[in-house]
């Protein structure tokens, strides 16, 4: 989408951050009602940490999994583990050693609830939309999260970047 030299410059300056511009958020919000805006299959997601005393805990690794309101059991998280789920023969530690491969187990289920319908809507207000700004021969993406926010007019913020791959999982920006 083009966009004007003088709120093109307003984004270039925060790029890699965001803006509260009322000028640059009007412009985002038009941008994010055309057609031209995208879904790249990415989602923004904080995990919260969790120790490996809770780890050796069905209950609290439930509760860490409840917590991230995605619709997601132990069941989703340990799909090859369902009949071990809550014994005392095998405990959480046993399946995953430590909070990566737990986020590993949790992107997998994720990524499987996107694709299933009776889950993807808690995880789409997780999805990020992109739009793709031209000024010239110069270009930036826009990156819209909170898209309920955005879509009921209440949302003052969004992120630009250079590149989708400036998004990485040290900021909470995961690929499905």
């Amino acid at each position: 989408m083009q966009c004007p030299k003088s709120i093109f410059n307003k984004f270039l300056a925060v790029c890699g951050g965001g803006t509260d511009s009322r000028e640059c958020i009007e412009f985002a919000a038009e941008a994010l009602g055309s057609n031209e805006a995208y879904y790249p299959d990415i989602i923004l997601f904080h995990f919260d940490d969790i120790s490996h005393e809770e780890l050796k805990n069905w209950d609290a690794v439930e509760t860490w999994i409840d917590d991230l309101q995605l619709g997601l059991d132990l069941f989703s998280v340990f799909p090859e583990n369902q009949d071990d789920c809550f014994t005392r023969d095998v405990l959480p530690c046993d399946l995953v050693q430590n909070l990566a491969e737990l986020k590993a187990n949790v992107l997998r289920a994720i990524k499987s609830g996107y694709e299933n319908p009776s889950q993807s809507e808690l995880i789409f207000s997780n999805t990020v939309s992109c739009i793709t700004i031209f000024c010239g021969t110069d270009r930036l993406e826009l990156v819209f999260t909170d898209l309920d926010g955005w879509s009921l007019g209440h949302c003052d913020w969004v992120v630009v970047i250079g590149d989708l791959d400036d998004l990485s999982e040290a900021d909470g920006y995961y690929q499905l």
